[in-house]
């Protein structure tokens, strides 16, 4: 009974963990949730803009100075932004005192730089979009790209509940095989209690 027992800790020890990591996904808050802080953050300010245009605001003033901006934002800066703290944060779940601190000091100052320099990208782009076409289809391309490759792989961040058994391990099933084999032997052995 005590082997059977060590041989159901083990597997538990082994399968447990990557049954919860898939069940959860591979970030702490939900995709669809950094979308929609996201797009809290990005897209009242382009409602509002938008306002412009029975004013006169031309369409590619509109484009270059927000609408690429915001779609930027929305799905490429802020959902990368929160992947990194995530994982910067997770990394080092196990420091306490001041090397937690130090390590939260870092991980802010390295998410706020991130932030940064994209902004500093973007009004970049922007400068040279308002004034080049060249400028403009770059600026496209690499607003929407990087936004569909965000969404492409952020999205499939928690995977179908029916494979989250399916990897199994060598070392566990032997370890199931050697806890069936040893109920046979107690199935055979044991008398019947009837």
């Amino acid at each position: 009974e005590e082997e059977a027992l060590a041989c159901f800790d083990s597997l538990v020890r082994e399968e447990m963990p990557k049954a919860m990591a898939s069940s959860f996904g591979r970030f702490n808050i939900p995709f669809k949730h950094v979308l929609a802080l996201s797009f809290l953050a990005g897209v009242p300010r382009l409602l509002d803009i938008m306002c412009g245009f029975p004013s006169g605001l031309p369409m590619r003033t509109f484009w270059t100075n927000y609408g690429l901006f915001y779609i930027h934002v929305v799905l490429f800066t802020c959902p990368m932004l929160f992947a990194l703290s995530d994982a910067l944060a997770s990394s080092r779940l196990h420091y306490r005192g001041a090397r937690e601190q130090l390590w939260l000091l870092i991980g802010t100052v390295f998410c706020g730089m991130y932030f940064y320099v994209n902004l500093v990208i973007s009004d970049m782009l922007d400068v040279w979009a308002r004034t080049s076409d060249i400028g403009l289809a770059t600026y496209i391309v690499l607003a929407v790209v990087p936004s569909l490759l965000v969404l492409l792989h952020l999205s499939d961040q928690c995977p179908h509940r029916s494979r989250i058994f399916s990897v199994r391990s060598s070392s566990s099933s032997s370890n199931r095989s050697t806890l069936k084999q040893d109920r046979a032997k107690n199935d055979v052995g044991a008398p019947n209690d009837e």
